[in-house]
């Protein structure tokens, strides 16, 4: 298993304020939600512990919808064979923010701070969003060399 952590996440507001769409520039207008959004953005990026988990697995066979790899596990139903075919090995890859950002979350809610929660909730599967993307390009570039 690889294990890769030194990513470069930045949760920008600007960006993010851009993701999230002119409806939600008018839901901070209301009080108190602009600086629970800052105060939840500052968290975020203190709690952050990017991280990538992956394996390759080389592929065997292709056998109907399934896929065969070289273990002889099968995987399939669906559109596996169509998304993978031609393909010589098979990643696995699990992505994270950390188990920090959980406990922030989970303060929140328990704090009956639901909107913050909502937030908090939502920058880390963008951040985490992030990293999977960083991990798609450096395997990418893996490949290429």
């Amino acid at each position: 298993m690889y294990i890769k952590r030194d990513w470069s996440i930045s949760v920008d507001e600007k960006e993010y304020m851009a993701l999230m769409g002119d409806s939600f520039g008018r839901l901070l207008k209301n009080p108190g939600k602009l600086d629970t959004f800052q105060a939840a953005l500052k968290e975020i990026e203190e709690s952050i512990e990017p991280v990538a988990c992956w394996d390759r697995f080389p592929i065997q066979k292709f056998l109907h919808d399934k896929l065969v790899l070289a273990n002889g596990v099968r995987i399939g139903g669906g559109p596996v064979v169509s998304v993978v075919g031609g393909a010589e090995e098979l990643i696995v890859a699990v992505c994270s923010v950390g188990s920090a950002v959980d406990r922030l979350i989970e303060e929140a809610q328990q704090a009956r701070q639901l909107f913050k929660a909502l937030v908090l909730n939502d920058m880390a599967a963008w951040a985490v969003d992030m990293v999977r993307q960083q991990l798609c390009l450096w395997l990418e570039g893996e490949a290429k060399e």
